[in-house]
């Protein structure tokens, strides 16, 4: 994607960790147990599919519990990051300062708990730069759910295809993909080059460094 494609966008609806900040350890890790629940959550499923039905109150109450464990997960990293300094990747903060020079909307959609991210944005010193902060954590709606997505277009009043989603990873490439708009995927943070690909994402580069070039 050249320049003039990328910059067709008026609204830019970055992701926090891992995008613009960089990922740190506790947020691999945290990454990964997620994961693997979700996947021995799959694997349960399809071994009961035909055993009970979808309605079935035990397995409702099955999957209640999985969401509660990866809630719990994502604020005991946020309760662990709180005490430990947050870090821009390098030319993050650049991008934001280029975008709002040529009169474009940036947004903020994170799963991070809204204290924590206002916490690490105002130590950044980053606050004028979001025209919106949305905490998908606080919708209660993580990513790769589209709730958030669909709130922000509706906040801002603007058409999805109006819109570019920035992530790292592969459930903000399906949360933007499911509300239908265009994701780019920058691949120094979580998801690895060749796992962001596979997904086939409008535009991908293999740094945020990458992307300013593109933008300038």
């Amino acid at each position: 994607m050249d320049k003039k494609d990328l910059l067709k966008y008026n609204v830019f609806i970055f992701d926090w960790d891992g995008t613009l900040n960089s990922m740190r350890l506790i947020l691999k890790l945290n990454e990964k147990l997620k994961r693997f629940i979700k996947l021995f959550w799959k694997k349960k499923k399809e071994n009961n599919l035909l055993k009970i039905n979808l309605r079935d109150s035990d397995y409702m109450k099955f999957i209640k519990e999985q969401e509660i464990k990866n809630n719990l997960l994502s604020y005991a990293t946020d309760l662990f990051l709180i005490f430990s300094k947050p870090k821009l990747h390098n030319d993050s903060k650049q991008i934001l300062k280029i975008l709002r020079q040529k009169n474009k909307k940036i947004v903020l959609f994170t799963n991070g708990g809204s204290y924590r991210i206002k916490k690490e944005i105002e130590y950044l010193n980053m606050n004028k730069y979001f025209n919106l902060i949305i905490s998908a954590r606080k919708l209660k709606a993580l990513k790769p759910d589209s709730v958030g997505l669909k709130i922000i277009c509706k906040i801002l009043k603007i058409k999805r295809s109006d819109a570019l989603l920035i992530g790292d990873s592969i459930d903000d490439m399906i949360s933007g993909k499911n509300a239908k708009i265009d994701v780019c995927a920058i691949c120094d943070g979580f998801d690895s080059y060749k796992t962001l690909e596979k997904i086939n994402p409008k535009c991908l580069f293999k740094s945020i460094e990458e992307f300013k070039k593109n933008i300038e």
